[in-house]
């Protein structure tokens, strides 16, 4: 009697390749699914990262507005007009070139500037934009986001 010999690796070199062949088009599928989810949440990021830049540029450019307008300079030269122009000034300097959009560029927003009370008098700073979002494809409801700061300072005395 001839004794067969079964050789158990050659079976399941066997097995694994007939259950690799099965699932060749499975990585592709999968890929194909998770891209878009992937690049939705990359440009997600990239559009509020630039937001919040754009953000904290208004941020520092109506904080420097607010501390100019508020800064002693002469009782003949503290007129409201003179503050305000000055504040203005101070803003256009800080903000500069600095805002980011993905359209036109953004031109420097001209600040409302406003006073607030008399014993203690106060300098407002109000600035606002339009952020033209880069996920206008994805998100075709979130085309613009409106940013708005305000800042706050006493005049000196």
């Amino acid at each position: 009697m001839i004794a067969m010999r079964t050789d158990s690796s050659i079976m399941h070199k066997a097995a694994a390749k007939r259950q690799a062949q099965s699932q060749k088009g499975n990585a592709l599928v999968e890929f194909a699914l998770v891209l878009p989810v992937f690049l939705t949440l990359i440009l997600l990021m990239v559009t509020f990262s630039i937001a919040e830049y754009n953000r904290t540029v208004l941020t520092y450019a109506t904080a420097a507005a607010a501390r100019a307008g508020g800064k002693f300079v002469s009782v003949s030269a503290s007129s409201d007009g003179a503050v305000a122009a000055r504040a203005k000034a101070a803003f256009k300097t800080a903000c500069g070139n600095s805002l980011i959009s993905f359209t036109d560029p953004i031109s420097v927003p001209i600040p409302t500037v406003t006073f607030i009370g008399t014993a203690p008098r106060l300098v407002t700073v109000d600035a606002s934009i339009s952020y033209v979002n880069l996920n206008t494809v994805i998100l075709p409801l979130w085309q613009t986001m409106r940013i708005e700061v305000n800042t706050t300072m006493p005049i000196e005395q």
